[in-house]
């Protein structure tokens, strides 16, 4: 079909498949019956509790998440990094686009002066042919007139999946694993998909920090709050003794 053509297909919701006006694939009902992170009493989600418990001794100052790692952003970041469904990444990371420019514009900080997507190692990026988290921040940096440095932060050492690692095991996992040759710039916005014990990007803003830039804040579609973590090592551990 000519590429003209595609103006007047339908848009449809990736959820409930009814057409919908809206420029990204969900429509408004779907949309207002999903789960985000409520942004009215904390501007932070370190200030929240339930993620600040979660994140020990973050080595950044501040977090934007657009909801909980549950369904269906589990399964879209899924189908993103894995299935090749682009579309999904474009849909989420202009939720969070709306949601980043409504908290700096409330904001009496300065908005940071560059976005770093969190890098992926060679070797991952030459099997899965693209990087998730530098798509997010594609759709970021345009709309909100930040720089996007997509080659001082890199990925040195070629890692384990962090999934199924404990905590422990997560921060030896990326142990001297980035490396940054960039400027020391004041203030810096780092983008992955989901933070979940914080052990990647706190070992990224060590490097950050050591090389002079003096405020990290993370932006990502997702975040797990403290008992999300609990509900899934309850299972976890539920499953082994069924093993056993």
């Amino acid at each position: 079909m000519p590429t003209g053509l595609n103006r007047f297909i339908p848009n449809r919701c990736v959820l409930c498949k009814l057409t919908t006006n809206n420029k990204i694939s969900l429509c408004n009902c779907c949309a207002n019956d999903l789960e985000y992170f409520d942004y009215r009493q904390f501007d932070n989600l370190l200030l929240r509790p339930d993620i600040r418990q979660g994140i020990k001794k973050p080595r950044f100052d501040s977090l934007i998440s657009l909801a909980p790692y549950q369904w269906p952003f589990n399964q879209w970041i899924t189908d993103l990094k894995f299935r090749e469904q682009h579309q999904l990444g474009e849909l989420m990371a202009r939720q969070l686009l709306r949601l980043v420019q409504n908290l700096l514009q409330a904001s009496t900080d300065s908005s940071p002066d560059v976005i770093l997507p969190m890098p992926i190692h060679r070797n991952r990026r030459f099997t899965r042919g693209y990087n998730q988290s530098k798509l997010i921040a594609e759709v970021l940096a345009k709309p909100l007139n930040i720089i996007l440095d997509t080659q001082s932060l890199t990925r040195v050492k070629s890692t384990s999946a962090q999934s199924g690692l404990n905590k422990t095991d997560r921060q030896s996992n990326v142990k001297q694993a980035f490396a940054y040759q960039g400027p020391a710039y004041r203030h810096v916005a780092v983008i992955d998909d989901v933070i979940t014990t914080g052990a990647t990007l706190n070992e990224v803003c060590r490097v950050l920090k050591e090389k002079g830039i003096e405020r990290i804040s993370v932006w990502t579609i997702c975040a797990v709050p403290l008992q999300k973590k609990e509900q899934k090592n309850r299972q976890k551990k539920k499953m082994g003794n069924r093993r056993d």
